[in-house]
């Protein structure tokens, strides 16, 4: 019997079957490898700004109400009938993981002084005020550039919205002429973005954008 050319082809023909090769898997794998390693680094850089954009944005609010309550009244007597004639900020350049809302009694110096805490704020693990500056006509006072600066304090005085700014060094005494128009704080995160918190006299509070500092 006789079988014609093109069944003899068809049968002598071995099935093929399709896949990958080892290679090809281990190019596969790598790239998706590099593809998510990519796609959490970006994750990870925009978490960071959201944190860091709120901690600024809290720090100014913060200063924001101090300036509330040194314009109204707020209770800090344990039955909330004694009011402070003044109300601030404080900010440290080496207790820099956070921040102290005060009221300025026992005594009133116009600067604050343990025991008069409202409100102790955390930065987080990450995150840290890296700079304090006060400028003083066209100058800046700042640390870490002045190392002598050991703190900045931002007060409002009742019933005055205005700010008044005080300039400390490392001993707690304050820098000559303390008339300073504006002042700033740093906050910057462990990955080099910062956010600064410009404050002026006037009593405006606002937060630059990423990595601006005030001209």
């Amino acid at each position: 019997m006789l079988i014609s050319s093109q069944q003899s082809r068809f049968f002598g023909k071995r099935a093929v079957c399709a896949g990958f090769t080892l290679i090809e898997m281990l190019v596969v794998a790598a790239i998706i490898m590099i593809l998510t390693a990519v796609f959490l680094f970006q994750q990870s850089r925009f978490d960071s700004a959201t944190i860091l954009r709120s901690l600024a944005y809290s720090t100014a609010l913060s200063v924001r109400q101090a300036q509330v309550y040194g314009t109204s009244v707020l209770g800090t007597g344990a039955s909330d009938t004694a009011f402070a004639p003044a109300y601030g900020v404080h900010f440290s350049a080496t207790d820099n993981d956070y921040y102290t809302l005060f009221a300025d009694q026992a005594p009133v110096n116009g600067r604050y002084d343990a025991g008069e805490e409202i409100k102790v704020f955390s930065l987080g693990n990450n995150y840290r005020i890296s700079k304090l500056c006060a400028r003083l006509a066209s100058n800046y006072h700042c640390s870490p550039g002045d190392s002598a600066v050991g703190s900045l304090q931002i007060l409002f005085k009742r019933p005055n919205p205005d700010a008044q700014f005080l300039l400390l060094n490392a001993g707690g005494s304050a820098f000559p002429g303390e008339l300073y128009a504006s002042a700033y704080i740093q906050i910057r995160s462990n990955e080099g973005t910062y956010r600064n918190v410009l404050v002026y006299a006037t009593g405006q509070v606002s937060v630059l954008a990423p990595n601006t500092d005030p001209i």
